[in-house]
């Protein structure tokens, strides 16, 4: 961000701001679950999305590898005169 303020004989006052911001996202996201000695472990009318193997340990994951990016500018300025009106005019 940047800021500038200024006074011009002592009743106009100008204050302004500007900056920016930049984010990016590429290194992925995953997770893992698993289960153990579920109640109704053998009941095929149970099981729901991604049990896993048929085994003992029932381990699933899933993983989203995508890249996102965002970047804005964004801005405002006051102007007050007298200290008593102001001014103020801003984007997003």
């Amino acid at each position: 961000t940047l800021t500038y303020n200024k006074m011009f004989n002592d009743v106009h006052a100008l204050n302004v701001i500007v900056g920016s911001e930049a984010i990016r996202d590429g290194l992925g996201r995953g997770m893992n679950a698993g289960r153990y000695n579920y109640l109704m472990e053998d009941n095929i009318n149970t099981w729901v999305l991604a049990m896993g193997a048929n085994d003992n340990q029932r381990h699933n994951n899933s993983w989203y590898n995508g890249e996102s990016a965002l970047f804005g500018i964004f801005g405002r300025a006051d102007y007050t005169y007298d200290n008593k009106y102001l001014f103020r005019h801003r984007s997003p």
